[in-house]
């Protein structure tokens, strides 16, 4: 049996994406989602980063806007890597249908 350093659950755009930068880090990953590649949260609002109003100021806030501000480069390099648009863009969305053979 295979054994690997990481299991992902779910298999929209945070958890293949933590998947991928594992993976670029030498882990070996596992990817688990019954439901298949990109057919949950990921086509809604929840598989969005969006930045806070800079009222009550904090830690997390400030976490969550420079994940957002990281994902341009991010996505560039995924696309870069596997020679496919990403999708991405500054909405915070990625389209995951075209790339995983949804519709």
């Amino acid at each position: 049996m295979a054994t690997v350093d990481v299991t992902v659950m779910g298999a929209g755009v945070f958890g293949l994406s933590v998947a991928y930068a594992c993976l670029l880090r030498g882990a070996k990953v596992q990817v688990i989602d019954p439901a298949g590649v990109g057919t949950g949260a990921s086509g809604g609002i929840i598989g969005a980063l969006a930045p806070h109003v800079p009222e009550q100021w904090n830690p997390k806030k400030a976490f969550q806007l420079d994940s957002l501000l990281m994902q341009g480069a991010f996505w560039e390099q995924v696309g870069a890597r596997s020679g496919m648009p990403a999708g991405y863009a500054r909405n915070g969305r990625t389209s995951t249908a075209c790339r995983c053979g949804g519709s």
